[in-house]
């Protein structure tokens, strides 16, 4: 995808299209696609896994700062608290991602520690956030 913040050829993205499809068929995830309302333009990604809680997201560099990660995820944790009441939603990000950072705080995240052996982020330091869905 264009100006995706990781690579991502044809071949990745038919990957994590099946995973996330997957996923969703025998309930152990919500994956929703960011698309811009006016045209359906592709902007990113907003997931949860229900066995961990762990929520991710990503979107194209060129819609950074418009609020669209914001309504996403939004959208997503209110979706959660009604599938899952009460489960605590974990998000983990990289130090220098400070917009991921404020819009998780901003979304009733809360800094928990450093996390050094997250399995997608071998050797890569993140900051570990969580929250507790309405209800606990």
């Amino acid at each position: 995808m264009p100006g995706a913040p990781f690579k991502c050829d044809e071949k990745t993205a038919a990957r994590l299209i099946a995973d996330a499809k997957n996923a969703m068929a025998r309930g152990k995830g919500i994956n929703w696609a960011i698309t811009r309302r006016d045209d359906g333009v592709l902007l990113g990604e907003v997931t949860l896994d229900l066995r961990s809680g762990e929520l991710s997201f990503w979107l194209g560099t060129a819609f950074w700062g418009a609020g669209y990660a914001r309504e996403a995820v939004g959208g997503l944790l209110n979706e959660a608290a009604s599938i899952a009441p009460g489960a605590t939603v974990v998000a983990y990000v990289h130090r220098s991602n400070v917009r991921s950072v404020r819009l998780l705080e901003d979304c009733g995240f809360h800094f928990k520690g450093l996390c050094l052996d997250h399995p997608r982020h071998k050797g890569h330091p993140m900051l570990d956030y969580q929250r507790a869905s309405p209800g606990k």
